[in-house]
């Protein structure tokens, strides 16, 4: 609802008593992502791949947090993972359709 400072508060008061909560990561990780902290925001969602590589919620976020941050590769890496775990997800689709289009706006760096 918009009360993201709220919810990092408390998802960290959380995470205190018990670290292990995975869901709480994931909220965590999304609402830093949207105050635009990228960086506590990947730390978070990484933390939940390495206990749960499948975790849906986390693959996502990661791929938006690396597409906010121009790591387009990376970005539909992780797109194209969430598919596989969601196939036919329209959402997912056209998240990767996007990225996919980024990626091939963006000039080559040339080898010097």
């Amino acid at each position: 609802a918009g009360r993201l400072e709220e919810a990092v508060h408390t998802c960290r008061a959380g995470l205190a008593v018990h670290p292990g909560y995975l869901s709480a990561h994931v909220t965590l990780g999304r609402a830093l992502l949207e105050l635009g902290r990228l960086a506590e925001a990947e730390s978070e969602l990484r933390l939940v791949l390495q206990s749960a590589p499948e975790h849906l919620a986390a693959t996502r976020a990661l791929a938006d947090v690396h597409r906010r941050e121009g790591r387009l590769d990376q970005a539909r890496a992780c797109y194209e993972a969430a598919l596989r775990l969601a196939p036919n997800d329209p959402e997912l689709e056209r998240a990767l359709a996007r990225v996919s289009a980024e990626a091939a706006s963006q000039p080559v760096a040339r080898a010097q």
